[in-house]
């Protein structure tokens, strides 16, 4: 199928943008929130907010150029040279971010439910769907996210139905107790983690069917997505209490522990891995198909599917040495910050700066 009659609607957007905000972040952005003590809802909310202005950036810059993908928009304001290396840069970004977020789904699922297998073949298997659907292309990722979001929903509203009791209010008393600078500080946790990587979002934008609801979908994904992250670090940090959450790798998956019915309904902690699982297969779908989308591009393949079966072994391999453990993928948040800036953030803010000067010389010549 030729990329120009790949279409999605502003709904399946709005889903893939949620699914997204979700996907690993679930896991790992509420330890970086607790950071902020039993502040950590009020850094989510701030770095929420401050994803809904990059959503407005990106559909900006895309509706400027008449809703053509990043790539091709790196092409014609930084022309052949410039915007190849950009956007080998781009691609670059992509793949490791896939690589990651395999990596991070081995990581959790071997050292919290399948202790005795190696993450390697954890990788594989999870991998060999990835590879199908990447190949069935973007409409079928759509439909695929259409098809798991009621299951996804389902298990979040029985997992806070049944966690909300344990709930001890107190424990977010008083508020702002950290003050404004380590509130501040772990904002960006989440504004890095997933907002910054939602730049992956411009080279599926112009194939929304409905452009100019396109900005509401990304809106309404984020801040849902954003709105449940905060519930959970609310959760969290109402159930364990700051101190002691603080020291969790995954306190999500530890919180569904202490879900219990009538001595009846418990151990259910199966149900928050599957909201992850869920989320993050949909999150690497996206990102696998955009790194395909992006060699593609780079290489002047005829079709996205040429890409998918020989980049899956490498991304496999990286998958597995990106991170050597979990100390030092904690470490890697710490730092990645910076290149995410300058990925998701600076980049597209130059580019909208190039074309408005290159729109504003153009608008003196015609004057003249």
């Amino acid at each position: 199928m030729k990329s120009d009659m790949i279409r999605i609607t502003p709904y399946q957007l709005y889903l893939l943008t949620l699914m997204y905000a979700i996907g690993s972040t679930i896991l790992l952005i509420p330890p970086a929130l607790i950071k902020a003590q039993n502040d950590g809802w009020i850094s989510g909310l701030i770095g929420t907010a401050a994803g809904m202005f990059l959503f407005v950036l990106y559909y900006i810059i895309s509706k400027k150029h008449s809703y053509k993908n990043m790539f091709q928009i790196h092409d014609d304001v930084l022309g052949p040279v410039a915007g190849k290396i950009v956007n080998t840069i781009y691609f670059l970004y992509f793949f490791l971010l896939s690589a990651q977020v395999l990596s991070n789904l081995g990581d959790f699922l071997a050292e919290s439910v399948l202790k005795v297998t190696p993450k390697e073949y954890i990788h594989l298997l999870f991998l060999i769907p990835i590879l199908y659907g990447a190949r069935q292309g973007l409409e079928v990722i759509a439909r695929t996210t259409e098809t798991l979001y009621p299951t996804f929903i389902i298990l979040c509203l029985i997992f806070f139905m049944f966690i909300i009791p344990e709930v001890d209010w107190h424990h977010l008393e008083p508020v702002a107790r950290s003050g404004v600078k380590p509130i501040l500080k772990s904002s960006l946790s989440i504004f890095s983690l997933p907002y910054l990587e939602m730049v992956i979002f411009m080279m599926i934008l112009p194939h929304v069917n409905e452009r100019d609801h396109a900005l509401k979908s990304l809106l309404k994904g984020g801040a849902v997505g954003g709105a449940i992250l905060i519930i959970i670090t609310v959760l969290i940090i109402g159930v364990f209490g700051h101190d002691l959450s603080s020291h969790y790798i995954y306190p999500t998956f530890l919180l569904a522990q202490k879900i219990n019915v009538a001595n009846i309904f418990e151990r259910v902690e199966v149900i928050i891995a599957a909201v992850w699982i869920i989320s993050l297969f949909i999150k690497l779908l996206l990102c696998y198909y955009v790194t395909c989308l992006s060699l593609t591009h780079l290489f002047k393949f005829r079709s996205v599917k040429l890409s998918v079966f020989p980049l899956g072994g490498i991304t496999w391999y990286f998958s597995i040495i990106i991170y050597p453990n979990t100390a030092f993928f904690q470490q890697f948040i710490q730092v990645a910050l910076i290149y995410k800036m300058i990925i998701g953030f600076l980049f597209p803010l130059l580019l909208l700066f190039f074309h408005s000067k290159k729109a504003y010389k153009q608008g003196s010549l015609d004057v003249q």
